[in-house]
Parts: C-alpha cells; structure tokens; sequence
C-alpha cells in the first residue's frame, strides 16, 4: 500500500509529537492521544486499573494547566504549596465529575451499549466545552517554538 508492497502505509509523526514540555503547544495536542493510547494498549493487557487511573490523572493534569493559563496573571498563584494546592479550576472541576459519574454509569448500567452509548453523549459535550476555551488558552499561553 503504502510502500508499493502490500504493507500498511507507515505513520509519519508530526511536529507535535516531538514536545517534551508543557511549555510547547504541541504538549497539548499529544497529551490526549497519549492518554487514547494508553487506554487502547490496555485492553489486551492485565494492567487495565492502573492504566485507567494513570490515564485519569494524566488528564487531570492537563485540564489543570488550561484551568492555570485561563486564569487571569495576576490570579494565578505564584508559588504553589503541594501542602495546599491552588483550587481546583472549571475544567479540572469538570473531569473530576465526569470521571466520577462515568464510575457510577459503569457500575450501574444494564447493557454495556447503555454505558457507551451515555458515556460518547458525555464525552462530547465535554470536549465542546474544551474546544471553546482552546483560541483563548493558545491566546494566553506564553509557549516557546521548538525545532
């Protein structure tokens, strides 16, 4: 296919895929395939909890850092105490009830096309919700050009 034989064509990774840091916009644009590609590994493996959590806290992380740069400069804390972290943000707030709710759905659901079905609902209203607030984090983000 892809190489005038019938081999799949090969993944060229883009530019993003190279960010380390947080602090390169492409962080952001690979975070959540990481997180995707994780999650996808898992599934044949026998390490399917730990992965989940890694997978939940690896978004956390990221929506904290959006929540973060949103905010006003002057609001965002200077020096943050692990003893007493900042509050948690609306999109931070967010996930942390959308994966707690997702729990409960799992356990509580008759069929698992009942769960997908509520929890693709869910996810893309929060993903519509993220997508809103995108020109205005990539606006404020002091991001520095790699490569």
């Amino acid at each position: 296919m892809g190489n005038g034989d019938d081999s799949p064509p090969r993944w060229i990774p883009g530019p993003e895929s190279a960010a380390e840091s947080s602090a390169e916009r492409g962080y952001y644009a690979m975070g959540p395939i990481t997180i995707l590609a994780a999650v996808l590994r898992s599934l044949a493996g026998d390490r399917m909890a730990d992965i989940g959590q890694r997978a939940c806290a690896q978004a956390l992380n990221m929506l904290a850092d959006v929540d973060f740069t949103l905010q006003q400069e002057d609001e965002r804390p200077r020096i943050i105490d692990p003893r007493q972290p900042p509050a948690v943000g609306p999109l931070e707030r967010d996930e942390i009830a959308a994966q707690r709710d997702s729990i409960v759905l799992l356990r509580e659901a008759r069929s698992a096309a009942e769960a997908v079905t509520t929890l693709r609902s869910r996810a893309e209203q929060d993903a519509v919700s993220l997508a809103a607030s995108m020109p205005q984090f990539l606006a404020r983000g002091e991001f520095v050009d790699v490569g």
